[in-house]
């Protein structure tokens, strides 16, 4: 499990803004962010 939340985390964090912000909804299938 340890492995699968690291890559989860690391997925998250890549795809953050440029105030590296995060939103509150992302798409799973997307990965794009639906409510920033």
């Amino acid at each position: 499990f340890e492995k699968v939340t690291k890559n989860a985390v690391r997925g998250i964090w890549a795809r953050r803004s440029e105030l590296n912000l995060v939103g509150a909804h992302i798409n799973v299938f997307t990965g794009e962010w639906t409510q920033k």
